[in-house]
């Protein structure tokens, strides 16, 4: 995971409906700043693997979790990658 997903801007409506499972605000809130949802993402996956490794289900359990974060996520600053043929492969 990005050790500096916690000092990248981030948009918290959208880490918040990640965190209570909310996809459908979480989609709604992300459409209206795409250009956060890359830096969003890394922070709630960051949050939530912090939030569920400790639980009883895994870390209880002596379950190791490991995250691994977003890869590209289509966004203005990423579009043209998309467009371009030996970067998409």
């Amino acid at each position: 995971m990005c050790s500096t997903a916690a000092l990248l801007p981030i948009d918290e409506p959208v880490v918040s409906a990640c965190l209570e499972g909310d996809e459908p605000r979480a989609r709604i809130e992300i459409a209206a700043r795409p250009d956060t949802a890359y830096m969003t993402s890394k922070r709630a996956l960051s949050l939530w693997l912090r939030r569920t490794a400790v639980s009883a289900d895994w870390g209880g359990a002596g379950i190791l979790l490991n995250g691994i974060a977003p890869g590209v996520v289509e966004t203005p600053m990423s579009a043209p990658l998309f467009d371009d043929p030996e970067m998409v492969g």
